[in-house]
C-alpha cells in the first residue's frame, strides 16, 4: 500500500476515534481521551503503527493498577482495508477500550462516590 493510501486510512481511523470522543494529539499518528478517576485526570492514548506488509496495529494504552488495561482492546487494521472498514475497526477498538477503562478501579471508585463531578468522561483541556 502506498503512502497516500495509508494517509487516507489514517484519516478514517482518527475520524472514527474523534467521533468516539478522542482528540488528535500533536503526533500525527496519535490521539487521546481524558477520563476522570479518583486520583484525578488520566489520559488514554491511541496510536497507529506503520505495521508490516499485511497489518498495522491500533494500539490503545491506559494504565491502571500498574498495567495497561486496554492492551487487549487494540486492533489489527489490514493495510488493504477500505476507509470504511478501517473506521469500523477503530470504532470497535475505541468502544472496547472505553468499556475496559470505565471498569477500572480508579474510575469505578470515583463513580461510586456521591459527588457532582463523578462523570468519568472529561472534556479535553487545552
Amino acid at each position: 500500500m502506498d503512502r497516500t493510501s495509508l494517509e487516507i486510512q489514517n484519516e478514517s481511523i482518527f475520524g472514527a476515534l474523534e467521533a468516539a470522543g478522542w482528540t488528535r494529539g500533536d503526533d500525527p499518528g496519535g490521539a487521546f481521551k481524558a477520563f476522570n478517576t479518583v486520583n484525578g485526570r488520566s489520559d488514554a492514548t491511541a496510536r497507529i503503527t506503520e505495521g508490516d506488509t499485511f497489518n498495522r496495529t491500533l494500539q490503545i494504552c491506559y494504565y491502571s493498577e500498574g498495567r495497561n488495561i486496554t492492551a487487549p482492546d487494540g486492533a489489527l487494521v489490514p493495510v488493504d482495508a477500505t476507509s470504511v472498514r478501517a473506521a469500523e475497526i477503530a470504532s470497535a477498538a475505541a468502544a472496547r477500550a472505553e468499556a475496559s477503562i470505565l471498569e477500572s478501579y480508579g474510575v469505578r471508585i470515583l463513580a461510586a462516590q456521591d459527588r457532582d463531578d463523578a462523570d468519568p468522561l472529561l472534556e479535553p483541556r487545552f
